[in-house]
């Protein structure tokens, strides 16, 4: 099962770095095709405004919220580890389960299942499907939605299996040296990274999703890219004298908006999610802190924030994340569950007693977080923090 440890992370994507010269309606929930206002008005201004760094601010709001085991879904889960989980509505979470099997392609070794928090009912989505912590999920309701990622395409309707597709491997036919493939439903087109580790030359490409034709973009050293939305594409890559630009390209006119990164600052494994917000990280040395970048597309502006040290955290859900930090008391050595909310950049401590935290997700309306915690006999259970 994929590992979600920070440094790990972190210190993989810096060698890519440096390698180059990764039935209710939600009416919250953004199509990828909603116009957004930054890439997509007339404004004169090309560049995403770079906001001051800052430290998020942290209130206990733990008072207010309580924590209880969802001992019905653990019965159902049979206790087994969880890969990842996130929220569809306020009442739904999907998440995968080891499946005790020993595939050779570790994405299969999981089911993917939709639990009804109101109804106590499981469901079996997909069986051999990991939902990853680099998931974009886009949801029309709760039995229709899609997910991303720089490996896979899977599109559940009328909540059965409509397509699965290894769009990496797919790719690996047509490149030589594929990185990441990202697939994009409204535009039926995928965005391929190519990097030679050998040579350090990389390239990145618009394709039709069957690989036939192919639009290659116009820059070098690139290191990430990702869909920002159907026409556009974010492109980060280097300069000669070695800093970072991201570059936002319109793939029918051409057009390009520049942003010169601060120096030492990168665009690091983005992650797009409903709100127009990509996450991501921005620094290139790894520190105490976790240096998160968060892109608003609609906004046009970039905003860091950094926190103490986290893992693991959720998938961005309407501006927010769930995640769990060490306690800084000398008297509780357990994990912190935190509430951040990108529009206000606070942090709200809404447990200070859990152990062996392993995956989290946060509803849509920001009160309901649920969470996967182990114990020392390798059991995973899930639990609910919401509102007294």
């Amino acid at each position: 099962m994929k590992k979600k440890f920070y440094i790990f992370i972190y210190l993989a994507s810096l060698f890519f770095i440096f390698g180059c010269n990764h039935s209710v309606e939600i009416p919250s929930q953004k199509s990828s095709s909603d116009s957004l206002s930054f890439l997509n008005s007339s404004s004169e201004e090309s560049e995403f405004i770079i906001n001051d760094e800052r430290k998020a601010q942290i209130e206990n709001v733990s008072v207010d919220f309580k924590t209880s085991e969802l001992k019905n879904l653990n019965k159902k889960n049979n206790e087994k580890p969880i890969s990842d989980l996130y929220f569809l509505d306020n009442d739904h979470i999907i998440f995968s389960a080891v499946n005790g099997k020993n595939n050779t392609d570790d994405s299969e070794n999981c089911d993917f299942y939709q639990y009804n928090l109101e109804t106590d009912t499981l469901i079996l989505l997909c069986p051999g499907y990991t939902l990853y912590h680099d998931s974009y999920i886009m949801v029309k309701d709760i039995n229709n939605f899609s997910i991303v990622t720089g490996t896979s395409y899977l599109k559940i309707k009328d909540n059965k299996k409509a397509i699965q597709r290894n769009v990496f491997q797919e790719a690996k036919t047509k490149y030589q040296y594929v990185n990441a493939v990202f697939y994009h439903e409204d535009n039926d087109k995928m965005l391929v990274l190519e990097n030679d580790m050998i040579t350090r030359n990389s390239s990145a490409y618009v394709t039709d999703s069957q690989f036939s034709a192919s639009q290659k973009l116009p820059f070098e050293d690139i290191y990430r890219v990702q869909w920002a939305d159907k026409d556009h594409v974010l492109v980060a890559y280097k300069e000669k004298d070695g800093k970072s630009v991201l570059a936002a390209y319109n793939i029918e006119d051409k057009n390009i908006k520049i942003t010169a990164l601060p120096s030492n600052h990168y665009f690091i494994d983005p992650v797009p999610s409903d709100h127009g917000i990509i996450r991501f990280l921005y620094l290139d040395d790894p520190r105490t802190e976790m240096p998160w970048g968060f892109l608003d597309l609609n906004k046009g502006t970039i905003d860091r924030i950094y926190f103490e040290s986290c893992n693991p955290e959720s998938i961005m859900r309407n501006g927010r994340m769930a995640g769990f930090s060490q306690s800084s008391s000398e008297n509780n050595q357990n994990n912190q569950l935190f509430l951040f909310d990108n529009s206000t950049k606070k942090i709200g401590i809404r447990d200070n007693l859990i152990e062996y935290p392993q995956a989290v997700a946060v509803s849509p309306d920001g009160n309901r977080i649920v969470f996967v915690a182990g114990n020392a006999l390798g059991q995973s259970k899930f639990f609910i923090n919401q509102n007294l």
